[in-house]
């Protein structure tokens, strides 16, 4: 179906500059598209736009066409096998009469799903019916006709190879998450018709919203202007945009907790932030709370570096990370002299991570048992080797948990005081557990 865009510009696309040039390389191409073919050049037929939900795909798409001022026909994951391919058909068929236009397929992972199945002999491939006339519909319109088609995934890994060989989707543009500065502008975007009170920094607001996208951060300033509303305030207030980022991360619903529990909560919390404090990830912590909200009982948030939003990362980090993770587990030990069920998704998340160490990485001394992929141990491997691969494995968690403790038992001043600090106030953030760390001379 053809879709109004309202004059959607690119600069409703709050940062990504780079991604925005890209798809106004594609802008040029259609405007000049005479000039291309005089000197040979091929015009992609069709763009991938990948990256996490909410970050403005859809939007960059429907940017681009309005900034030609040229048609948009959307597909949606609304069709079914029925009708799919008469639907794609009259589709591509407006487009060839509309010509220059913009085909849209929004999250194309869900429709046209990569279904090879590994069997005993070599790999097959059944592609859905979404997928053939697709293909079917792409490699029947010429090259610089005017059309491209524009899709959106959250992966490649769900797609089909099929739609990336030469002449369908020849070119791919990774939307990433918003970065500090981005989420700063995007908190000075969405709250451009919103009364705030005054002096709410957004620079704090974007440190503590590390791992959010676009779409979350709208959300949180909405659902902070819905509570004032509630509360019958003139102006939106600082905690309740608070509020509406821990709704957005870790669900609406509070739950009230009993006095032991919550101080169970508290030392567990407080201990994976000393680990993390002792192992100099101080700047990175930006809240502990022992809120309970949804699934979560309490957390610390913290900021991710720009080389793991990149994807990299290296031993040492990785260890000092598993360390952090058995924070709460070291701390009920201590404290308490006990361990709660509370424990078991953090020790998941150290295995996990040790295992990604050994046998993705080659990080623990054995390469040549990592190939860059998640590998089992019963495939191509002795018995031997995998009583050494998983030794080490266990002999890297045994000293990080054995780290952790030590420092939960070497830092009774600094977890006295953040606990003490959380308690009272359910939520700590930045500025108060820089001031705690300061004044302390172990920190």
């Amino acid at each position: 179906m053809i879709e109004e865009l309202n004059r959607i510009s690119f600069d409703d696309v709050i940062g990504y500059e780079k991604e925005k040039e890209e798809l106004k390389e594609i802008q040029n191409f259609i405007v000049n598209v005479k000039k291309y073919e005089e000197i040979g050049a091929r015009i992609p037929k069709g763009i991938l736009l990948l990256g996490e939900s909410g970050n403005g795909k859809t939007l960059m798409a429907k940017a681009l066409s309005s900034e030609i001022n040229i048609p948009f026909y959307s597909i949606g994951d609304e069709l079914n096998d029925d009708d799919t391919v008469k639907s794609i058909r009259k589709v591509f068929s407006e487009a060839r009469k509309n010509a220059p236009c913009v085909i849209f397929i929004d999250e194309i992972d869900k429709m046209c799903e990569n279904d090879e199945i590994m069997l005993e002999g070599p790999m097959m491939e059944s592609p859905s019916p979404f997928l053939r006339e697709l293909l079917t519909q792409i490699d029947g319109f010429k090259t610089n006709s005017g059309i491209i088609v524009i899709a959106t995934a959250n992966s490649t890994m769900r797609l089909s190879k099929s739609l990336f060989r030469s002449g369908r989707f020849d070119r791919m543009i990774e939307i990433r998450m918003p970065n500090k500065e981005e989420r700063r502008q995007l908190f000075e975007y969405y709250s451009r018709n919103k009364k705030l009170e005054d002096g709410i920094n957004f620079d704090r607001l974007a440190i503590r919203t590390s791992g959010l996208c676009c779409a979350d951060i709208d959300n949180i300033l909405n659902d902070a202007a819905l509570m004032s509303i509630r509360q019958k305030q003139d102006v939106i207030s600082l905690k309740n945009i608070e509020l509406a980022i821990d709704r957005v991360m870790f669900g609406a619903t509070e739950r009230k907790l009993s006095d032991e529990t919550r101080k169970r909560i508290a030392i567990h919390e407080i201990g994976h932030a000393v680990v993390a404090i002792a192992t100099g990830q101080k700047d990175k912590l930006n809240k502990i709370s022992i809120v309970s909200r949804g699934q979560t009982l309490g957390f610390n948030r913290f900021n991710e570096e720009e080389m793991e939003r990149m994807g990299l990362t290296s031993k040492n980090k990785m260890i000092d990370k598993i360390k952090v993770g058995y924070g709460g587990i070291a701390a009920e030990m201590v404290r308490l002299n006990d361990i709660s069920s509370g424990s078991s998704s953090d020790i998941e998340r150290c295995k996990y991570m040790v295992n990604m160490m050994a046998r993705r990485f080659g990080m623990l001394g054995i390469t040549n048992c990592a190939d860059g992929s998640y590998m089992r141990l019963d495939d191509g491997f002795s018995q031997k080797k995998k009583r050494k691969v998983e030794k080490l494995m266990d002999k890297t968690l045994e000293k990080a948990f054995k780290d952790a403790v030590r420092i939960i038992k070497e830092s009774k001043e600094l977890f006295d005081k953040l606990y003490n600090k959380v308690m009272e106030c359910n939520v700590i953030y930045k500025e108060e557990i820089d001031e705690i760390v300061n004044n302390i001379k172990y920190a």
